[in-house]
């Protein structure tokens, strides 16, 4: 009975040993790695960047270039991410230093009108069904808003992303970022 007893308790103990290395192993296999800097992965990229998973970072604000960020906890506390995944947190007299930098991982080596509607829709948080027509150096893109108006987009061959809000896709077009590519690495 003994004998049944160690054998039993050692197999339980195994078992919880593989089950739990298991576990540890999927979740760093899912943990997500991030092909540009939108303003919903911008905290976790400061969170990744500082190493400091305790803080929450709230998105205050886009710049050309880069996110400004806030301390939950401590709203002086500011943290600009920049476009390439340069994090910079500012000391006591407001100047930027470079912490580190995240090393994006881009998913297309080329824009294309295939592509186009998932590059916006990742980049802007854009919901609605995008149009796309080639138009040589950029992808004209349109997400209809209502019958009357829709938010009209420029992406470019090199990634650069230009928005117009006016309702009519007509100039001007404001730079919101620049998407990464494979061969620009």
């Amino acid at each position: 009975m003994k004998l049944v007893s160690k054998v039993l308790g050692s197999t339980i103990l195994t078992g919880a040993v593989l089950f739990t290395g298991m576990q540890a192993g999927q979740a760093n296999a899912e943990e997500e790695h991030y092909s540009q800097v939108t303003d919903l992965n911008a905290p976790f990229i400061a969170q990744k960047v500082l190493h400091d998973k305790e803080i929450t970072y709230l998105s205050e604000d886009y710049h050309d270039g880069y996110h400004v960020l806030s301390n939950y906890n401590n709203l002086n506390q500011k943290v600009r991410v920049y476009q390439d995944g340069t994090v910079k947190v500012a000391d006591s007299n407001g100047n930027y230093k470079q912490k580190g930098q995240y090393k994006l991982t881009p998913k297309f080596s080329k824009i294309t009108k295939g592509n186009a509607p998932e590059i916006i829709k990742y980049y802007t948080g854009e919901i609605k069904h995008i149009g796309t027509s080639d138009k040589g150096d950029y992808i004209e893109a349109s997400a209809i808003n209502s019958q009357t108006t829709a938010t009209h987009y420029r992406l470019y061959k090199d990634g650069t992303l230009r928005v117009s809000n006016n309702g009519a896709g007509a100039p001007p077009f404001k730079k919101i970022g620049k998407f990464p590519l494979k061969n620009n690495q």
